[in-house]
């Protein structure tokens, strides 16, 4: 998974270092705050949330989490979130095997 984004950074250890700690700070809030704003039906927030979690996620090679929030801003997209339901609450276990393959790679040191 991240040897892709080795290639993509030139193997820059340094870059890549910095793009996936912001990340990693990043998202636990915008996962949260996607699941909130679907609780409240809000449509419009969870399309903008998720379209943002697919491109971050994309950047630094995290494809389960892109995949997961390309569904979701889809089915936000086309008024149908019921059926992003399983998706929102799976996002954080996603997100957390993308962090513990960042620590064993060495590009985050974990906490």
């Amino acid at each position: 998974m991240l040897e892709e984004l080795l290639v993509r950074l030139q193997n820059d250890d340094e870059i890549i270092r910095i793009i996936i700690t912001q990340f990693i700070s990043d998202t636990p809030r915008q996962i949260s705050d996607m699941q909130v704003s679907a609780a409240r039906d809000d449509h419009e927030s969870v399309r903008i949330l998720a379209h943002t979690l697919k491109g971050a996620a994309a950047t630094v090679a995290g494809k389960e989490l892109s995949m997961l929030a390309a569904t979701v801003e889809q089915a936000a997209k086309n008024g149908k979130l019921e059926h992003a339901g399983e998706h929102l609450r799976v996002l954080p276990a996603a997100f957390d095997r993308f962090t513990r393959e960042v620590i064993r790679f060495g590009f985050y040191p974990g906490e």
